[in-house]
C-alpha cells in the first residue's frame, strides 16, 4: 500500500489558496498548475537584460519567483523563514522546485517553448548573479546576441563537449582492460560520430527559429 506523503496534501492547499484550481462538476475544487504556469511565464518574461551588467537587477531567483507565485505560502516572508516547522520547510522546498522547474532553459522547458510559440525573440537564460553579498542562480530573458550565445548556445556545447571527452575516457578504460574489444569500439564510435554530425546544424544551414506559433506548450 503507497504511503501518503504528508507534503501532497499542504501542496494542494497552497495551490488552492493561491487560486491555481479549476472547479469540478460537483463543485470541489482540484488543483490546476495552469495559472500557476502563467504567473511564473508573465512575471519571467518581464525580467529581460539587454546586457551583462543588466542582469542582476532583471532577473529573478528561485525564492523569488516562488515568493511571486505562491506569496502566502510558508518561507516567502525572510523573517518568518528561520521559525518554519519541518513540515513547513518541506512543503516550501516542493513549491519552489515546482516553481523552478518551469524556467529550465532548454528547448523543451515550459518557458523557453511558451516564449517561442509566441514569436517573442526572445530566449530564456539561466546563470549566477549576485543577491546581497551571495552568488544565486538567476533566471531572465533577453534578446542580446551576447548573452543568448554566453548564457544559452556556449554552455550547451561545453556539455556535448564534456559528454565526448567522458566517452573518450570511458572507451579507453574499456579497451585497456579488453584489446581485444579495440576495433568494435572505434567502429561504434564512428557511427556514432557520424549521427552527432547528422544531428547537428551544418555551419550556414538554415535552422527552425524555435519561435513557431503553433510550437505546442504543455
Amino acid at each position: 500500500m503507497a504511503m501518503l506523503n504528508p507534503v501532497d496534501p499542504l501542496q494542494l492547499k497552497e495551490a488552492i489558496e493561491h487560486g491555481y484550481f479549476k472547479v469540478k462538476k460537483s463543485g470541489d475544487h482540484e488543483p490546476d498548475d495552469t495559472p500557476m504556469k502563467i504567473t511564473v511565464y508573465d512575471a519571467v518574461k518581464r525580467k529581460i537584460a539587454r546586457a551583462r551588467t543588466e542582469v542582476t537587477r532583471n532577473s529573478l531567483t528561485n525564492g523569488e519567483l516562488y515568493a511571486l507565485a505562491f506569496a502566502n505560502a510558508p518561507g516567502t516572508d525572510p523573517k518568518a523563514l528561520p521559525l518554519l516547522d519541518d513540515l513547513s520547510r518541506e512543503v516550501r522546498k516542493a513549491l519552489m522546485r515546482k516553481v523552478w522547474g518551469l524556467t529550465q532553459p532548454r528547448r523543451t522547458g515550459y518557458i523557453q517553448k511558451r516564449l517561442g510559440a509566441e514569436a517573442t525573440g526572445m530566449v530564456l537564460c539561466r546563470t549566477w548573479s549576485t543577491r546581497g553579498v551571495d552568488d544565486a542562480e538567476v533566471c531572465f530573458v533577453t534578446d542580446n546576441d551576447d548573452l543568448i550565445m554566453e548564457e544559452s548556445v556556449l554552455p550547451q556545447i561545453e556539455t556535448l563537449v564534456k559528454k565526448a571527452d567522458d566517452l573518450r575516457l570511458h572507451t579507453e578504460m574499456v579497451v585497456s582492460r579488453r584489446p581485444e574489444l579495440e576495433d568494435r569500439v572505434n567502429d561504434e564510435l564512428g557511427i556514432g560520430v557520424r549521427r552527432i554530425e547528422a544531428a547537428l546544424p551544418a555551419p550556414g544551414a538554415p535552422s527552425g527559429n524555435g519561435s513557431r506559433p503553433a510550437e505546442a506548450v504543455a
